[in-house]
């Protein structure tokens, strides 16, 4: 079993809601906490190795259009 964000916030010392923050790309982090997240959920296993996985320069914007 993997890595949970509890337990990748409890290593890191911040809050699961940063935990979300950083994982999803989102504003309102501190440059040091980012760090520090990134930095436990990769001791931890959470995220993939470098390379595994794209991850977009920015947030992407869907729009659904139903008819």
């Amino acid at each position: 079993m993997g890595a949970t964000i509890k337990e990748v916030a409890e290593l890191a010392g911040v809050s699961t809601a940063t935990v979300d923050r950083v994982i999803n790309g989102r504003q309102g982090v501190k440059a040091s906490n980012r760090h520090r997240v990134l930095e436990a959920a990769a001791r931890l296993g959470y995220l993939p190795e470098t390379g595994d996985l794209a991850m977009p320069a920015r947030p992407a914007r869907l729009e659904f259009f139903c008819r």
